[in-house]
Order: structure tokens, then C-alpha cells, then sequence
């Protein structure tokens, strides 16, 4: 009988000969980037719980403030009124109340291309969930170390390509933003080729958070400053966010696709959202 580890690195080869199938597909200059959006969405879509949707297009809050245009835009199916949608469907202009995870899809992401994220990614994180009803008493979320009553934005980044030496990205990146809050940061990277992951990382004696993990790994990494790696002994927990005295790593995993993906689904998965009153988007103008 095949077993679960089996199962789930089956998973993950599908998933990763499906994106790189979509790669060598997507050759046409008018349609590539649609095509590699639209792959690396039906990844996410088969592991998202019902409730959550996706689309591209852009953010904006009840204050005024707007994002660029995103990728990828993961938001609570059930509970988001949407402000604006284009006739053909593809693109929204969600409410950030409803809005979980943004996700920058890139064919090619070299350390030169890390500041043009960067800046978008502040965009993103600027903007204010404020616009409810009410909050009821029950919610409240974890995160960043710290006790919140809103969930943020995830800010993720899927390249299909990248730098033979992911560590080349993760110390270029912490130079830019090793200084922010971890509330303004880009959350985690995953690389088709070479295949790795950018996750947060906390070191100290093993837990069990990074067996299955681990199962998933070749067992080497390219971490800078963990000679085990991601799936080392000294590594205590591994995330899609930031954890106070956390590291950014990249690691080589033999199925980085499903790594990412679940991931980022285990910290989004129990965000839940208030209903939203867009009057306060409206206010003034009516």
C-alpha cells in the first residue's frame, strides 16, 4: 500500500511537471504571462480550501489607497463583495478585507529584479482592513509574533525560474528588507528550477513541525547560515511569515511546488472575514 509521504511526493511531481509543462508552452510574447498566471493558479486551486478564490487585478482599501496590478489575488470567496470586475472576468478590483495573499508570478527572477517586488510588496501591505461591520470577539490571529485581530495580507512570490544559487535571493533580499517590520515584508519565494524554497525559518533543538517537511527534502540546502539547511536538526519551526528572530532561507527540495503550497495554505486556511461594509468605500461620494 503506498503511504502518505509517498502520496504526498507524488503530489508534488505532478504539480511541478505541470508548471514546467506550462514553461516550455509559453512561448507566445502576448499570451506567456496569462498562461504561467493561470498554472501556477490551478496549483494553488487544487490544495485551496472551498472558500477561498482567486483572481488578478488589483487591491484597494476604503481609504483611497490602491495596489498595482497583481498577479495573483487570493481572497475569501464566501464573505468579498467585489468592487469591480472586468467584462471578460479576469480581473477584479477586490476590497482588501477580503484579500489573504497576493502572489507575484515571474518566469526569470534574478537578485536585480528583487526591488521592483519589494516596492509593490509595500503597496500591498499598506494597505488598511478596517472596513467591517464589526469584528466579532472571537477573532484573532497569531502572527508576526504578535496577537492581531485582523489577518494580513501575504505577500508570496512563485518564480519559474531563478539564480543557480537561491542564497544569491535570499541575501539580496534581506539587505533590502531585514530592517522592515515583519509586517512589511515579502513572506516566502518558491523556485521551479532550481528547485527550492525561500520560508522563515527559526533555529534550536528539532521539533516535529519539520518532519513531513522534511519528507518532501533531499536533505540539502543552500542556507547561508544553516550548514544543515531547512531540514536540519536546529531548525525549530519553518513558515510562510516572518517569526520574531526568524531567517529567511533557501533550501533545495525535491518537491518545492507542494512545499510552498502547503505552506502558505496552512497559514491562510485559518483566516476568516468579518463581514465586510463597503459603504466606507463609497462614503462622500454617494
Amino acid at each position: 500500500m503506498v503511504g502518505l509521504q509517498e502520496t504526498l511526493a507524488a503530489t508534488g511531481d505532478v504539480l511541478r511537471a505541470q508548471l514546467a509543462q506550462a514553461r516550455a508552452l509559453a512561448d507566445h510574447a502576448g499570451t506567456k504571462g496569462t498562461v504561467l498566471e493561470e498554472a501556477v493558479m490551478a496549483a494553488l486551486t487544487a490544495h485551496l480550501p472551498e472558500k477561498f478564490g482567486l483572481t488578478s487585478g488589483q487591491v484597494a482599501d476604503s481609504d483611497g489607497r490602491i495596489s498595482g496590478q497583481c498577479d495573483i489575488i487570493v481572497y475569501d470567496r464566501l464573505a468579498t463583495p467585489m468592487l469591480g470586475v472586468a467584462p471578460a472576468g479576469r480581473t477584479s478590483l477586490v476590497p482588501a478585507e477580503g484579500v489573504v495573499a497576493v502572489v507575484e508570478v515571474k518566469t526569470n527572477l534574478q537578485p536585480s529584479g528583487l526591488e521592483q517586488i519589494v516596492e509593490h510588496m509595500k503597496k500591498v501591505k499598506a494597505l488598511k482592513k478596517k472596513a467591517y461591520h464589526q469584528l466579532p470577539m472571537n477573532y484573532g490571529y497569531n502572527v508576526f509574533g504578535e496577537q492581531r485581530a485582523v489577518a494580513p495580507i501575504m505577500y508570496t512570490v512563485f518564480a519559474y525560474e531563478g539564480p543557480k544559487a537561491l542564497t544569491t535571493i535570499a541575501t539580496a533580499l534581506g539587505n533590502l528588507q531585514d530592517e522592515q517590520p515583519l509586517d512589511s515584508r515579502v513572506d516566502c519565494l518558491c523556485f521551479l528550477e532550481p528547485a527550492g524554497t525561500l520560508l522563515n525559518v527559526l533555529l534550536g533543538p528539532p521539533q516535529g513541525l519539520l518532519r513531513a517537511l522534511g519528507q518532501l527534502g533531499s536533505g540539502t540546502s543552500s542556507a547561508t547560515s544553516n550548514a544543515a539547511g531547512l531540514l536540519g536538526p536546529e531548525v525549530t519551526a519553518a513558515g510562510a511569515f516572518p517569526m520574531p528572530n526568524s531567517h529567511l532561507m533557501a533550501a533545495i527540495v525535491k518537491n518545492p511546488v507542494l512545499t510552498w503550497v502547503l505552506s502558505v495554505i496552512s497559514q491562510i486556511s485559518v483566516f476568516q472575514t468579518p463581514p465586510i461594509d463597503l459603504r466606507a468605500y463609497v462614503q462622500g461620494n454617494l
